[in-house]
């Protein structure tokens, strides 16, 4: 399947069906799982970046991890300290590829401030999806990530928008390959 990018303009997204740009398809090779991080201890003097899980963080990981034993080849996750450590649990202590591009999004829709608009947000995650689905075709791959991201790559796969509301703590979005296109699994 050829999954089309879809263009963010205000609050909606238009899709670009008859643009041939083979720089705008994604070539769906991969079974992929979703994960949003595990909740985070919050503290206004640390970094958003480096903030720790908490107890509770730490057991919803390790209910995932159960969940999801065996069902994937290679995880990848956001370079913030809540989703790796998320992700080395669910990973049962197997070191994650970290990837900047899985950062939490910026919020605004202008750029102002260093925020990221959603079509900035869209890119980056449709162009680390090209990548690893190129470079791991054939490969289940686990993404641990945050749910602003893990949103704005559905609407991308679906091909539509949906407010899905917030995604919960160690929510898991499931897509499995069925013949050429991806289907949600959940």
């Amino acid at each position: 399947m050829e999954l089309t990018i879809l263009n963010v303009r205000k609050d909606k997204m238009i899709e670009k069906r008859n643009k041939k740009n083979k720089s705008d398809t994604l070539r769906l090779s991969s079974d992929l799982i979703f994960v949003r991080h595990a909740e985070e201890i919050r503290d206004s003097d640390i970094d958003n970046n480096l903030l720790p899980l908490t107890n509770l963080g730490i057991a919803q990981a390790q209910e995932v991890s159960k969940l999801l034993e065996n069902q994937f080849d290679i995880t990848f996750c956001s370079t913030s300290m809540r989703a790796l450590i998320t992700a080395r649990i669910i990973s049962n202590g197997e070191e994650p590829i970290q990837d900047k591009r899985l950062l939490e999004r910026g919020w605004g829709n202008k750029k102002q401030d260093g925020n990221e608009t959603d079509k900035e947000a869209e890119i980056r995650i449709i162009n680390f999806l090209k990548e690893i689905m190129k470079k791991y075709s054939g490969k289940r791959i686990l993404i641990v990530t945050h749910g602003a991201l893990i949103k704005i790559a559905q609407n991308a796969i679906e091909n539509n928008v949906i407010d899905r509301g917030r995604l919960n703590n160690c929510a898991t979005i499931k897509y499995t390959k069925n013949g050429k296109k991806l289907v949600l699994k959940n």
